[in-house]
């Protein structure tokens, strides 16, 4: 019988049920994720199956991978199954969070963004943005970690390359009135929406197009570089690249605010990503700011080395 599973939001398939067993075994795929096999209605849980039971039905459920073990791989911290695997892990976030971790994508729902077919896609938008702007910690203890990287892409993207508009237009707004010395407004508007303005402006735009994604992915591998520096890399990097989609994404959108907006955005990024970092990883905020920080400190300290060595060069050229 041909089996058929979800994964980064594509179905993949067919495969057989002994593939499906090994796929959980390998971790994978979790018994949370969608699955369809000839003779269903439609898709469900694989947990929710008949007869989907890995090894026969035997073994006892991880409570923090959601895989199945031999019952003599299985210990239990505080009442709770896991495997001797996981156990490390456990023990490392507890001493760090004082929580012990789960395999909580159940209980992941969010954000609207994900729901965007039903809700409307400027309403899931608008809701979405709110949610990380108002309550970071509630959205992203709630955030799907898996679900593909297309719908987050595609919200950070919109919301940056606005934002990048709406910079670009209040920076001609701003020259135009220094310009300016009669404070002749009219002119001033004129000036601004001539061709020699628009001139610079679309380039700005075009490079905008093809930048901002690729600072995107850029910006989300450096994170997840970071996790794995600062050992915190927990889960796979789809899911740090959905957590700096959704929090760099209200960032670009507080450059509504005239002149200092992009400096606001920009801190408030940082404030989400650490915060979505330790919610969607499940580390200690601690750990997170210091991966969130590793990148900008390694860039001032590549910075300092090239001025010193600039100078060691002058000098040595200077005698």
């Amino acid at each position: 019988m041909n089996w058929y599973y979800e994964f980064g939001g594509q179905k993949q398939g067919p495969i057989s049920k002994e593939e499906i067993d090994r796929l959980v075994v390998m971790g994978t795929i979790s018994l949370n994720t969608l699955v369809w096999k000839e003779g269903m209605e439609t898709w469900a849980a694989l947990k929710d199956v008949e007869g989907s039971g890995v090894g026969g039905g035997e073994g006892i459920r991880c409570s923090a991978t959601g895989r199945i073990f031999p019952a003599e791989e299985i210990v239990y911290i505080a009442g709770k199954p896991y495997s001797l695997e996981a156990k490390d892990r456990v023990m490392q976030s507890i001493a760090q969070t004082g929580e012990l971790p789960s395999d909580d994508e159940e209980e992941r729902t969010g954000p609207e963004w994900e729901d965007r077919d039903r809700l409307g896609f400027f309403p899931a938008g608008w809701q979405t943005t709110k949610s990380v702007m108002m309550d970071p910690t509630r959205t992203f203890a709630k955030m799907k970690r898996e679900g593909g990287i297309g719908g987050p892409f595609l919200y950070s993207y919109l919301l940056s390359l606005g934002g990048l508009a709406l910079s670009m237009f209040y920076q001609f707004i701003v020259m135009g009135v220094m310009k300016q010395s009669s404070g002749d407004v009219s002119k001033v508007f004129g000036e601004m929406m001539g061709n020699e303005a628009l001139g610079g402006l679309v380039p700005v735009l075009l490079i905008g197009i093809i930048g901002v994604p690729l600072g995107i992915f850029m910006m989300s591998g450096f994170t997840h570089l970071s996790l794995m520096i600062c050992g915190g890399a927990r889960q796979p990097f789809e899911t740090t690249f959905r957590t700096y989609c959704y929090a760099s994404g209200p960032g670009a959108a507080l450059q509504l605010i005239p002149i200092c907006g992009g400096s606001i955005g920009g801190l408030w990024t940082l404030v989400c990503l650490c915060i979505g970092l330790a919610k969607t990883h499940q580390i200690s905020t601690t750990r997170a700011v210091c991966a969130v920080l590793l990148p900008g400190v390694a860039c001032v300290f590549l910075v300092l080395l090239a001025i010193l060595a600039g100078a060691g060069f002058s000098q040595l050229g200077g005698r």
